[in-house]
C-alpha cells in the first residue's frame, strides 16, 4: 500500500520572478505542450499537440506541422495539424477582480491551444515517431541555456506492428507554482483507454529530435530545479516530489511508456515549465482513503464499493472545492460540504474489469487563497 499524506502547490497564476522580466525577455511565448494520438480504425488516427502558450508573448502558431517518420520502413512524412474550434482557451483564473494578460490585465495568463488531423499510417512499423518544434521557449527560463534561443520540442512513439494503440491522455492542467521550502507533490494525471501499464520517468527538455537542451550548471533533467531533498518521480504513479529552495524558473519532461504484453507499445512526453516563488497561502491538503494513509485498495467485481476523500487546509478561512479527472469514466464522484469539501467516490466494477493493472484517477482540492489559489493534487489506484 502507497501511503499518503502528499500535497502538491500548483497554481494558475505565475510567479513573480515571470512578472519582473523585462519586455524583451518576453517575446517568446512557448510553456509547454505535448502530443498525444487516438486510433480511429485500420490504421487511421487523430494526432494531436497542445502547446501552452504565455499571453504576454507573441501570438500562438496558426498552424503546426509534425513530422511522422520510421526508421525500420524508411518513410518520413509531415502532416499539418490546424487548430480545432474554439481553441486558445484560458487555463488560469485570476482571484478576486485581477485580470490576468491574457485579458488585458497583469497577473500572468496561459492559454492552452489545440491542433491536429486524422493521419492514416502507410505501413506497421515497430519505431514511428510523431514530433514537432515550436519556436521559442520562454526567455525567463533560469536553468537552461540561452532558453529564448531553443525551440520547444515535443514528440510521442507508436508500434504498431502487432496491434493498434491509443496513447496516454493527460488530465490536468501543466503549470505549476511550487512555494519555497514546501513540499510539492505533482500528478499529470494520465489515463489510458488500452489498460496498458504506464511507466513513468524524467528526460532532458529538448531543442530539436536527438538534441537535448543545455543545462546550466548543478542543473539536469533528473534534478530540473534546486530541491532539498533533491527531486523524485515514483516510476508506477508518476508522482513527483520536489521540495524547493531558490526562486527559478524551470522546466521539467515527463516521459511515460506504455507496456502491453511485456513489450513497448508507444510513449507520450510532456514539456512544461516550474516557477517558484515565496508565498503566504499555505497549500491545501488531501487524504487517503477514508482519512487514512492508503491511496491504493483491491476490490473485487461485480461489488460496490465507496470512500471519502477529505480535505482541510492549515488557513482556516479558506474555502476549498474538490474534483477528480475522470480517471475511472464507469465510477462516479460527488462532493459534500462547504468550506471544506469531501469527495465521494464509488464503483461497481464487472468482471470483464479484472485485470492486473490498476486503475488510476486524480483528486484535486483547490483553496480560494488570493492573490494565488493553490491545489493539492493525489492520485489513487484500485485493483480489481
Amino acid at each position: 500500500m502507497k501511503t499518503h499524506y502528499k500535497t502538491a502547490v500548483i497554481s494558475f497564476f505565475i510567479g513573480a520572478l515571470i512578472i519582473l522580466s523585462n519586455n524583451s525577455a518576453r517575446a517568446s511565448h512557448a510553456e509547454g505542450g505535448e502530443i498525444t494520438y487516438t486510433h480511429l480504425n485500420g490504421n487511421n488516427y487523430t494526432i494531436h499537440l497542445s502547446f501552452y502558450r504565455d499571453c504576454f508573448g507573441i501570438t500562438a502558431p496558426a498552424s503546426v506541422t509534425v513530422t511522422i517518420a520510421t526508421t525500420q520502413c524508411g518513410l518520413n512524412n509531415q502532416l499539418l495539424l490546424n487548430p480545432i474550434p474554439g481553441t486558445g482557451q484560458e487555463i488560469t483564473h485570476p482571484c478576486g477582480n485581477n485580470l490576468s494578460t491574457c485579458n488585458g490585465g497583469t497577473q500572468p495568463g496561459i492559454q492552452k491551444w489545440e491542433y491536429e488531423a486524422n493521419y492514416a499510417f502507410p505501413a506497421q512499423c515497430s519505431d514511428w515517431i510523431i514530433s514537432a518544434a515550436i519556436s521559442a521557449r520562454n526567455a525567463a527560463i533560469t536553468t537552461i541555456q540561452n532558453p529564448g534561443s531553443d525551440d520547444l520540442y515535443v514528440e510521442a512513439q507508436l508500434n504498431n506492428l502487432t496491434s493498434d494503440n491509443n496513447s496516454p491522455q493527460f488530465g490536468n492542467a501543466p503549470f505549476i507554482l511550487a512555494t519555497i521550502n514546501k513540499d510539492l507533490f505533482f500528478n499529470n494525471g494520465l489515463t489510458d483507454a488500452d489498460g496498458d501499464s504506464l511507466v513513468y520517468s524524467l528526460i532532458p527538455a529538448r531543442m530539436a529530435a536527438n538534441t537535448p537542451v543545455i543545462y546550466n550548471p548543478g542543473y539536469s533533467s533528473l534534478q530540473p530545479l534546486s530541491s532539498n531533498p533533491p527531486v523524485s518521480i515514483d516510476a508506477e504513479t508518476g508522482d513527483i516530489f520536489i521540495h524547493p529552495t531558490a526562486l527559478e524558473v524551470s522546466v521539467i519532461v515527463f516521459e511515460i511508456q506504455e507496456y502491453r504484453n511485456g513489450n513497448i507499445i508507444g510513449s507520450v512526453m510532456r514539456d512544461i515549465q516550474i516557477y517558484t516563488t515565496t508565498a503566504s497561502n499555505n497549500p491545501p491538503v488531501i487524504y487517503g482513503v477514508n482519512g487514512t494513509g492508503q491511496s491504493s485498495i483491491y476490490v473485487l467485481p461485480d461489488v460496490n464499493f465507496s470512500f471519502n476523500i477529505f480535505s482541510s487546509d492549515p488557513d482556516s478561512t479558506d474555502s476549498l472545492s474538490i474534483s477528480w479527472n475522470n480517471g475511472i469514466p464507469a465510477a462516479t464522484f460527488s462532493t459534500i460540504g462547504f468550506m471544506q469539501q469531501t469527495g465521494i467516490f464509488s464503483w461497481t466494477p464487472q468482471n470483464s474489469d479484472v485485470r492486473p493493472q490498476s486503475y488510476d484517477f486524480t483528486v484535486s482540492v483547490k483553496d480560494n487563497g488570493c492573490p494565488e489559489n493553490e491545489t493539492a493534487i493525489f492520485s489513487f489506484s484500485i485493483f480489481v
